[in-house]
């Protein structure tokens, strides 16, 4: 049974003018970072703590331009904030609950964006989605206190969103890319081999890899005759997933054996 209580507003926050880009909750769930155009003068990334009935204000820092991504690392310690523009780099802070955000380090990207940003599993390697055609997708070892590029690949007019595979073998990114608008990697540590590539659409905004690791979702605009808006792929089959050769595990399509489920999110229809 459903609580009552459900879909009732516990609290809020109005911010005149501008708005939150970016939201993500700490693994905790103590705490809620909020990136976005300039909240107030000089801040645009405020990190709340939160007890159940409203947020509290703890600490603050100023992107400029205003943060577009974030993703807390898997232990909690870190968070990576991804910029709208080069006027502040990638930057990594350390989190505790005495200091809250303080900057850890930040990596150069040039005169680029940055769409998305995904620590993986483990929390040693961290990617990111970039506007640049390039380097659209580029993928950063982690010390604990320095980022090292390991591995890039370019993405068409640029990636929009990545997202790991929960074993961390495979990333999965998107955007706008002729015949790929949905990219599947294996990362070998050294760098990113293509395993599969999915047209749907005109440009692809956002992908997630599901927990189990049987399905992708992804999502877009304009899609291709055939297709919808938001989609997801079957993986792989069989009890264990992605212990055979990348080749056999990897399945994807909508034949009779290759199922894909596609839910039109206009229309609310499933169809197989």
């Amino acid at each position: 049974n459903f609580p009552y209580s459900l879909g009732s507003l516990i609290t809020s926050i109005n911010y005149t003018t501008n708005y939150p880009l970016a939201i993500t909750w700490h693994p905790s769930g103590k705490y809620l970072l909020v990136g976005g155009n300039e909240f107030r003068t000089s801040v645009d990334l405020i990190l709340y703590k939160f007890n159940g009935k409203s947020l509290v204000e703890v600490d603050t820092d100023n992107f400029v331009t205003g943060p577009d991504c974030m993703d807390w690392h898997p232990s909690g310690n870190f968070v990576a904030v991804g910029p709208q523009s080069s006027v502040r780099d990638l930057t990594i802070f350390s989190f505790n609950e005495t200091n809250y955000l303080v900057e850890k380090t930040r990596q150069e990207i040039g005169t680029i964006s940055t769409n998305g940003v995904k620590w993986r599993p483990d929390g040693n390697f961290i990617a990111i989605a970039t506007n640049d055609a390039t380097r659209g997708v580029v993928v950063y070892s982690f010390t604990g206190s320095t980022l090292f590029e390991v591995a890039y690949a370019s993405y068409g007019a640029g990636a929009q969103s990545v997202y790991w595979s929960p074993d961390g073998r495979y990333l999965a990114a998107c955007g706008a890319q002729d015949g790929a608008d949905l990219t599947i990697y294996e990362f070998t540590g050294t760098g990113l081999n293509v395993i599969k590539q999915i047209p749907f659409c005109a440009t692809a905004y956002s992908v997630a890899w599901h927990p189990s690791g049987r399905y992708i979702a992804v999502g877009g605009v304009t899609p291709t005759t055939g297709d919808e808006e938001l989609e997801i792929f079957e993986v792989a089959f069989g009890p264990e997933l992605f212990n055979q050769a990348a080749s056999n595990s990897l399945i994807f399509g909508n034949s009779a054996d290759r199922k894909s489920t596609r839910l039109n999110s206009r229309h609310g229809k499933l169809s197989r």
